[in-house]
């Protein structure tokens, strides 16, 4: 009798670890399959088994090696932005007047030209310098956000910029024709080590076209637009799906302020 219920017992046991197995087996799959349709080798199912077994934070880290440059593992409740008590997430910016309104202060939750033009024609007297904050803005990369904002500092600009996909895909992006043309005296572009790389490409564009000047702290993203990617135990694998090249600028290294203002 004895017997016969230790035999039933590793019956049992054996069923209950069958069945952890293969959701985990499918997490793993999961991750390789995503990271291989941005571009990148993805090892074998296999070879990330015998050097992880069943562990998704192990798997996570071979694979953010196996990327290399731009990858990153970071916890997933780690705050993406630093928050301002004084920011409404659900506005695309806040607008300051400084300098007795000559000077215009637009911190930025997301790109949006139509509420720039918005802002400044509500105002009495049209500003002659813009300070335009990009240093914690909304999650994501909003390309074309950007670009049609840029376009009211700096006009029409064919082939301004390349993004290049790890598929091995290229595509060229242009400045559009603005609906209307904002002549600054002086723009200033704050920058810091949230800004993203649509943000990076927003500071350097008007850096090199109107002399704009970039103050803050220097950036980490260096033109990489990431894809995240779910991860147990509390993580997140961050793929870069592709990178942002600038014709003549260099943003490798990512966007260094000709005047350091800490945050």
């Amino acid at each position: 009798m004895i017997r016969r219920l230790t035999t039933i017992g590793f019956i049992f046991i054996g069923i209950v670890l069958v069945a952890g197995g293969p959701a985990r087996a499918d997490e793993i799959a999961k991750m390789t399959r995503m990271v291989s349709s941005m571009g990148h080798d993805a090892p074998s199912f296999a070879t990330l088994r015998r050097a992880c077994d069943a562990d998704a934070l192990c798997v996570a880290k071979f694979l953010r090696d196996r990327i290399g440059d731009g990858a990153e593992l970071v916890p997933q409740d780690s705050p993406v932005k630093k928050s301002r008590s004084w920011q409404k997430a659900e506005l695309a910016l806040t607008s300051v007047l400084a300098d007795e309104g000559r000077t215009l202060v637009l911190v930025l939750s997301r790109f949006d030209a139509t509420s720039v033009l918005k802002v400044i024609a509500e105002l009495a007297v049209a500003p002659n310098r813009i300070v335009l904050d990009v240093r914690a803005m909304e999650e994501g990369v909003d390309m074309d956000g950007m670009r049609r904002m840029v376009s009211l500092f700096m006009g029409h600009k064919k082939r301004a910029f390349q993004i290049r996909y790890a598929t091995g895909k290229n595509v060229d992006w242009r400045i559009p024709t603005p609906s209307k043309l904002l002549g600054m005296d002086h723009i200033e572009v704050l920058v810091g080590p949230e800004t993203n790389a649509a943000g990076e490409v927003f500071a350097m564009l008007l850096q090199k076209y109107v002399r704009a000047e970039i103050k803050g702290e220097p950036t980490r993203a260096r033109g990489f637009i990431l894809e995240s990617i779910p991860v147990m135990h509390g993580w997140v694998l961050n793929v870069p799906r592709a990178r942002v090249h600038i014709p003549e600028l260099d943003i490798e290294n990512g966007v260094s302020p000709t005047v350091v203002v800490p945050e």
